[in-house]
């Protein structure tokens, strides 16, 4: 490796190397970071707003077909005939386990493909 230091490069840090006034400078670095997170804060504000909006327009139209699953999801797989054990395994005798846990390998198969 060449121990000798390139002139191009020497040239660019001796014209880099006037003083700087240390108040000036980081009012100049704090007024430009502050004027860009406000101005990220103001889209941010308005994407939510339009988001907002366009919920409140679909909303109607998704209400029926969201409650049309919910009641499909609920179907019982079996039915026992014992009271008791119906109660029991109400919680997982429904159309949203096998649902859900289909879901879930398709998510960890998702992870492991993407990673």
């Amino acid at each position: 490796m060449d121990n000798s230091r390139d002139p191009q490069i020497q040239a660019l840090f001796a014209s880099a190397e006037h003083p700087l006034d240390d108040q000036a400078f980081g009012d100049k670095v704090m007024a430009s970071t502050l004027g860009s997170s406000r101005r990220s804060g103001l889209v941010k504000a308005a994407i939510g707003v339009a988001l907002v909006f366009c919920l409140l327009l679909t909303a109607p139209l998704l209400l029926e077909p969201a409650l049309a699953l919910g009641k499909l999801l609920l179907i019982p797989l079996f039915t026992p005939d014992n009271a008791v054990a119906a109660f029991l395994i109400s919680p997982v005798n429904t159309l949203a386990l096998p649902v859900g846990m289909l879901l879930l390998l398709l998510w960890f198969a998702l992870r492991k493909l993407s990673a």
